[in-house]
């Protein structure tokens, strides 16, 4: 049986398994096309990702704006959407299920709360201990799937760290706070609810952020001080290994 071009097996449960691992690329993790053919296995440089957006157009009618659409749910959640989209083979269990705003539990500490400040580098000092706890606690669900350090040929298990990649996060805040700043004199008026809700958005994608144990971390840390080409390809080896893990 194929998939767009792509053998999965002959049983309906392979076809199935094919299936929920592409939904939940482009839905829950925010992948893109090109990165969802890179992590089943194919050459994007050739597929030029075509063969994902054939799954996601011809079987579930899904356009490029759904991209990430259950990125803030809860994973178990995102789950038991897929899943009930691949039964029923339509998107309409996703409309249903993403139909309200204050739909994300992650989000309701910040709901109706707005903070004046002189800049969006002046608010990122303000709340980034705020930031730090609110990527952990988003992303431990996914730490917590992964098991073991990220790197290749790592079997470490104890006390992994969510590492940012090609940005870090004060960086990534305060592209979110220069959306959301009004201008009311001489500072700005941000609503942390919306701020709060880019900034963890551009985490996805497979290029933001690993989990690591303490050796690696540290590894990371001081080759994107060193900078250049070097840290940026090993980046691209990490991420196109540690997929496998965080799709659980």
């Amino acid at each position: 049986m194929k998939i767009s071009g792509v053998s999965v097996g002959k049983t309906d449960a392979t076809r199935t398994a094919a299936e929920q691992t592409i939904l939940m690329a482009f839905l829950s993790d925010g992948l893109t096309h090109r990165e969802i053919d890179l992590i089943i296995g194919q050459d994007p440089k050739r597929s030029k990702g075509w063969i994902s957006f054939g799954v996601l157009t011809g079987g579930f009618n899904l356009k490029g704006t759904d991209r990430g659409a259950l990125f803030l749910f809860g994973r178990n959640e995102a789950k038991r959407v897929v899943r009930n989209m691949i039964l029923k083979r339509n998107r309409k269990v996703l409309d249903r299920a993403t139909g309200s705003r204050n739909k994300f539990k992650i989000l309701l500490p910040y709901k109706d709360t707005f903070v004046l400040a002189r800049s969006p580098l002046a608010l990122q000092r303000m709340l980034s201990g705020e930031a730090r706890n609110a990527i952990q606690r988003f992303f431990e669900s996914r730490k917590r799937a992964t098991k073991i350090c990220q790197m290749q040929g790592c079997r470490e298990a104890k006390g992994l760290d969510t590492v940012h990649l090609l940005r870090t996060r004060p960086i990534l805040f305060i592209k979110a706070a220069r959306k959301f700043g009004v201008k009311a004199g001489k500072i700005y008026r941000f609503d942390i609810h919306a701020v709060m809700e880019l900034f963890l958005k551009t985490h996805m994608g497979l290029h933001h952020v690993a989990f690591l144990c303490k050796k690696h971390h540290k590894l990371l840390d001081d080759q994107r001080n060193a900078g250049g080409e070097a840290y940026r390809a090993l980046v691209r080896t990490l991420v196109t290994g540690f997929y496998a893990h965080t799709s659980r």
